[in-house]
């Protein structure tokens, strides 16, 4: 707890270091009931040299908030950090796991049922035998150490073709999501590290994703993964008179 600028702040500290402006600061949250714009709390930048009456309470806080970013680019030079709490659980889904992945999958898809969904994950579940062309083949989720709930995932699939591939079958990104909490946090990274790790077991030498054109933040997040952007498709379809 401090005074800021005339004010009474109560805050969970996460990263003290000198901003690109060169001004000293910390990043924290700031707990709820101390902020008019946001009663649920918020996240606050405080100038360092602008605190006062410091004070440590006696409560704690379990550890950073899910959306901490440690690699805040305001941040030029890191002085002190929160230490990090569990990591998060990269692992091959389970049969157990077919609701919480099925609901993952629904706010993903938010077009196609629920139920739709679901009756994949059991299929998927229920098929021993994949091959190339399954869909799909393979799924890694993301699994929070505290409480065990899920908060993303990725689905894998090996396609005959994939454009600007010159290999056949080529590891496929069918899926992949990660909990708004949770982005941010190095979560999605991982789980494309998964599957490209599955790709490569498989023996595929080319791996290959796809995004909606106007889907910039998916197209951004690939090309920060390393891929690069090899076309742009538009698809028809149609329905056959019997």
């Amino acid at each position: 707890m401090f005074g800021y600028r005339g004010t009474v702040r109560t805050v969970e500290p996460h990263l003290y270091g000198r901003l690109t402006t060169g001004a000293d600061a910390l990043s924290a949250w700031m707990r709820p009931g101390w902020s008019r714009t946001d009663p649920d709390g918020e996240w606050r930048m405080f100038h360092v040299d602008a605190l006062e009456e410091i004070q440590a309470l006696p409560e704690r806080f379990d550890g950073p908030r899910p959306d901490f970013n440690p690699d805040d680019p305001h941040f030029v030079e890191i002085f002190c950090t929160i230490a990090p709490g569990p990591e998060v659980m990269i692992r091959p889904a389970r049969a157990s796991d077919a609701e919480q992945w099925t609901a993952l999958r629904h706010a993903l898809w938010p077009d196609v049922t629920a139920a739709a969904l679901g009756e994949d994950a059991r299929r998927y579940f229920e098929q021993e035998e994949k091959r190339p062309g399954t869909m799909p083949e393979q799924v890694f989720v993301a699994e929070d150490p505290e409480g065990g709930r899920l908060i993303g995932f990725a689905e894998l699939s090996r396609r005959l073709y994939a454009e600007g591939c010159e290999t056949s079958p080529v590891g496929f990104l069918e899926g992949w999501y990660v909990a708004p909490g949770y982005r941010r946090r190095g979560v999605g990274r991982r789980l494309v590290a998964a599957g490209e790790s599955w790709a490569r077991e498989v023996g595929c030498t080319e791996f290959a994703s796809d995004a909606l054109v106007d889907n910039a933040v998916s197209a951004d997040a690939h090309r920060a993964l390393g891929f690069d952007e090899v076309e742009v498709i538009r698809c028809f379809r149609k329905d056959l008179a019997p």
